[in-house]
C-alpha cells in the first residue's frame, strides 16, 4: 500500500476487487486473526457464520467471490445475496453500501481504513474529533490527511509544514494547510 492517497477512480470497483483491498488493508501488520496480516477465506467464512450464529456462507462460495470466479452460466462474477454483503461488511466492520456498486461511501471506507492503519501504526498519535457527526470525517478530509502523513513520512513534509508555535497546519491551529494544499470542506 502506497502512502498517498486513493484517486477518486482508482478505488476498489468490482466485489473481488473491495473483497481483496479490505483483507490486505483493514488489518495492521500481524492484526489479523490468529496474529497473520491477512485472515484466510476459511477465517473470514467462520466468523461470519460465528456472527450470523447460522450457517451464511462457505468458503468455496467466499474465495469464489474474492477471486471473481465467472458463474458458467450468466458469463458473470458470481454475485453476494445481501446477508452474504452483511456477514462481509460486519467482518470487516465497514458499511455494507460499501459492496454495492458505484457508492460513494467507498471512498470514504478506503480513505477511513488507511487512516485508521495509520493509527493503528502508530504514525499518528492524539487526535481529539471535536464536531464529527455520525458520517464520521469527509472522504476529502481524510484523503488530505492521509496525503500530509505520506508526505512526512516520505521526507517531502517536513520543510512544507511549520513546526509547533509556528502558525502552521502543525502549529497553532491557524487552519493553513501549508504551501501547495488546499483545505479540504
Amino acid at each position: 500500500m502506497s502512502g498517498s492517497a486513493v484517486p477518486p477512480g482508482d478505488e476498489p470497483r468490482t466485489l473481488a476487487e473491495k473483497i481483496t483491498w479490505l483483507l490486505e488493508n483493514a488489518f495492521p501488520a500481524g492484526g489479523g486473526p490468529g496474529g497473520s496480516s491477512v485472515p484466510s477465506d476459511r477465517q473470514v467464512v467462520q466468523a461470519i457464520n460465528e456472527r450470523a450464529g447460522r450457517h451464511v456462507i462457505g468458503h468455496t462460495t467466499f474465495w469464489k467471490l474474492r477471486t471473481g470466479k465467472t458463474n458458467p452460466e450468466t458469463g458473470r462474477p458470481y454475485t453476494a445475496s445481501d446477508d452474504i454483503l452483511q456477514g462481509i461488511a460486519e467482518f470487516f466492520d465497514v458499511d455494507p453500501r460499501f459492496f454495492k456498486t458505484r457508492s460513494e461511501v467507498v471512498g470514504q471506507v478506503v480513505e477511513s481504513l488507511r487512516f485508521l492503519r495509520s493509527v493503528h501504526n502508530g504514525d499518528i498519535t492524539g487526535i481529539a474529533g471535536r464536531g464529527i457527526g455520525d458520517e464520521g470525517l469527509s472522504r476529502e478530509l481524510l484523503a488530505f490527511m492521509n496525503e500530509v502523513l505520506a508526505d512526512f513520512r516520505d521526507g517531502t513534509g517536513a520543510e512544507a509544514a511549520p513546526g509547533p508555535g509556528t502558525g502552521g497546519a502543525a502549529g497553532t491551529g491557524t487552519g493553513n494547510p501549508g504551501p501547495g494544499r488546499e483545505r479540504p470542506h
